[in-house]
């Protein structure tokens, strides 16, 4: 299959590590399943590694500080891409409101998850991301079906993040978050989220039962342009 037609639109830079994840894991599958014979093969990546302030605290989002996720998709949009990935859980509690801004489709990862929980309808379901991510629900599980942190864990959650973002002590961060998920999917019956790029850097555990938004993004991507492809040819 020749890629080179298809335009991507990628909003990373939030953070920059784990866009750089979602490149090269994206590269690799293209490999993997499109199996391209030369460099000319592949699809254009317009990657937007934005600067943008953190949102990962448990406070109101200002209006201001979204300014510059509005301008990287905007930016993005000039270049026409088939459809946009945003690398970030928690900026797509603004979904709405930048899809407004963007000519471009903008995946929604909310879906895509959606679909992987699917697969569990009798589980249990533990949220790990920001504390915006969390608290204020951005997926939408039914209050039956969700398993609540202790605030404790939420602050946890977010300083490993912040942490390993800004690379302090990746290896301490990275032994901290696996003993932590090894007890939260030592629960019978659970799925876990990780709902948050930088979480499925830190992940080292991997079973069916969690699912990783970055890894499932990687995904949709490669079905996109298989449907890209579908409509082309017919």
């Amino acid at each position: 299959m020749n890629l080179r037609n298809v335009k991507i639109g990628v909003l990373g830079g939030i953070g920059p590590e784990s866009t750089s994840y979602f490149y090269k894991k994206l590269i690799e599958r293209f490999q993997d399943v499109f199996h391209p014979r030369a460099n000319s093969s592949f699809p254009q990546i317009i990657i937007n590694s934005i600067p943008a302030p953190e949102i990962i605290y448990s406070r109101k989002i200002l209006n201001k500080e979204i300014n510059a996720y509005k301008k990287g998709i905007i930016e993005l949009n000039l270049h026409t891409p088939d459809f946009i990935v945003m690398a970030c859980n928690t900026i797509h509690l603004f979904y709405d409101e930048l899809q407004k801004l963007s000519k471009s489709k903008i995946l929604d990862i909310r879906k895509v998850i959606f679909r992987k929980i699917e697969k569990f309808p009798n589980n249990k379901i533990f949220v790990l991301g920001t504390a915006n991510t969390i608290r204020r629900n951005l997926y939408s599980i039914p209050e039956e079906r969700c398993l609540r942190l202790a605030n404790a864990d939420i602050l946890f959650i977010g300083k490993l993040i912040e942490d390993y973002n800004l690379g302090v002590a990746k290896g301490l961060q990275i032994a901290k978050f696996n003993k932590f998920l090894k007890k939260i999917i030592s629960k019978k019956n659970v799925v876990v989220i990780l709902a948050c790029t930088e979480l499925s850097l830190l992940n080292r555990v991997f079973e069916e039962n969690i699912i990783s938004s970055l890894d499932v993004m990687v995904e949709e991507v490669i079905d996109n342009i298989k449907r890209i492809n579908a409509k082309n040819i017919s």
